[in-house]
């Protein structure tokens, strides 16, 4: 997708101010109809597939976030859960839309601004998510941070709701990822280690220090690796991001590379959490081999990742990018 024509989606979907809450925006040019994006590779990307069940769900919250929005228009949280709930449907091009519209009307706003950032790297667009993102962190920087629940309430074993994300954790996790992604590693490891320090509960702990050592990694730094994940535990009372605890005890050398892949089979076609984890795993574990020297077992890796059908997971785009170097 050309950085021409990304923006002037941009701006056509800043500038809309249509009254009634139709989301589709214009399509860049050259992608077909129903497609969201193209793989770094070329191959036209459609939502996933959802189960019925899983879809009629959606379909519901999405139409009471619409509802919400029609009755308070002048609030830009509304807008964020219109197009977190367009997103769940696989609609990113359409949820981008939405914050488009809300940053015309409010202008500059840190909930717009890191919600939209996040979905400019579903889109394979890591400079305009980083642009962003900077800005987002801006205007987050003299403000009090406050929990992000998910679309889907997290359980834990009790049967407890747990928020473990918060507005400034994810604001510094998606910039650090978009420099990650354009292989900024520098201002990306800054960026991660400031994630750490928003990041208040084990699940978010780990999430940052899986990337802070993928960084470290890329740039040869394995004795701060030793150090980073030292007090990350086995037993640490991980409840949602299990994948990245597992990557960061193969970085404590506590488990082996294939011992981390076998805990999950690559699915052929799973677009659930099955695909999610497989793609986290997999690509941690091909750029740990691929630092280490190990290029031929880390492509195999990177080339099955880039195959999983959830194609908006990070591991995905990450190893799309380590393809296309």
């Amino acid at each position: 997708m050309e950085l021409r024509s990304v923006l002037t989606w941009l701006l056509v979907a800043s500038a809309c101010s249509c009254a009634a809450p139709r989301w589709s925006g214009d399509a860049p040019s050259g992608l077909p109809a129903g497609a969201e994006v193209r793989s770094l590779s070329g191959e036209a990307l459609y939502p996933p597939p959802l189960a019925d069940d899983v879809r009629e769900k959606r379909e519901r919250a999405l139409a009471e976030a619409e509802r919400a929005l029609d009755e308070h228009r002048g609030d830009p949280l509304r807008w964020v859960a219109v197009g977190r709930r367009l997103a769940s449907l696989g609609r990113y091009r359409d949820a981008v839309h939405v914050y488009g519209r809300a940053i015309g009307r409010f202008g500059d706003e840190v909930h717009l601004l890191r919600h939209r950032g996040h979905r400019w790297i579903t889109l394979r667009q890591p400079t305009l998510a980083a642009a962003e993102l900077e800005r987002a962190a801006e205007l987050a920087r003299d403000l009090p941070d406050e929990p992000e629940p998910g679309v889907d309430a997290v359980v834990d074993s009790e049967g407890r709701v747990v928020v473990t994300d918060t507005l400034k954790q994810n604001i510094y996790y998606h910039l650090a990822l978009a420099q990650y992604l354009l292989g900024d590693y520098a201002r990306s490891l800054g960026n991660w280690r400031e994630c750490m320090r928003w990041s208040t509960n084990p699940d978010t702990q780990c999430a940052a220090a899986h990337w802070q050592a993928m960084t470290l990694a890329k740039l040869g730094r394995f004795e701060e690796i030793a150090k980073l994940v030292e007090p990350i535990t086995a037993d640490l009372p991980v409840v949602e991001y299990h994948a990245y605890h597992r990557l960061c005890l193969m970085y404590k050398g506590e488990l082996e590379p294939e011992r981390v892949l076998a805990s999950v089979a690559a699915p052929e076609s799973n677009g659930g959490a099955t695909a999610v984890d497989f793609a986290t795993l997999g690509y941690g574990v091909a750029n740990w081999l691929a630092c280490h020297g190990e290029t031929e077992r880390a492509r195999a890796i990177f080339e099955r990742v880039a195959a999983v059908e959830n194609w908006a997971a990070f591991g995905r785009i990450a190893s799309e990018y380590e393809l296309a170097r």
